[in-house]
């Protein structure tokens, strides 16, 4: 329900968002980002929650199908920020990239260690 509603919020705003009273309230929900991408706050809290409910909603699939799972979810995350590039800054746009895929590794890396193991 938090990303939705920040999500609404910057959206019904989305027009005045350079006014000051909106910079108050709703500022560090798009400061940073590109104007093309001002809503993208909502969409990595949005991502956090995703990660969260496949960890723990989905523990009756299995390690390896939930390991699957995050690795599919993450590579089309990598593919929507490389398309969005919501940040002003191109370094930051990197180091945000780098750090998918440091997940992506790490996530793919952590499938043989599980593979041992039963379920």
């Amino acid at each position: 329900l938090v990303p939705i509603y920040a999500l609404g919020k910057i959206i019904v705003k989305r027009k005045e968002l350079g006014k000051l009273e909106n910079r108050e309230e709703i500022g560090y929900l798009y400061n940073g980002y590109s104007n093309t991408a001002f809503f993208w706050e909502p969409v990595i809290i949005f991502r956090k929650m995703i990660m969260v409910a496949i960890s723990s909603l989905l523990s009756s699939v299995g390690r390896k199908m939930q390991a699957m799972l995050v690795l599919l979810f993450l590579v089309f995350v990598l593919i929507f920020h490389n398309f969005m590039n919501p940040f002003m800054s191109k370094s930051l746009n990197r180091l945000e990239t780098y750090s998918i895929i440091a997940l992506i590794v790490s996530i793919y890396a952590g499938v043989f260690f599980v593979s041992d193991y039963s379920n």
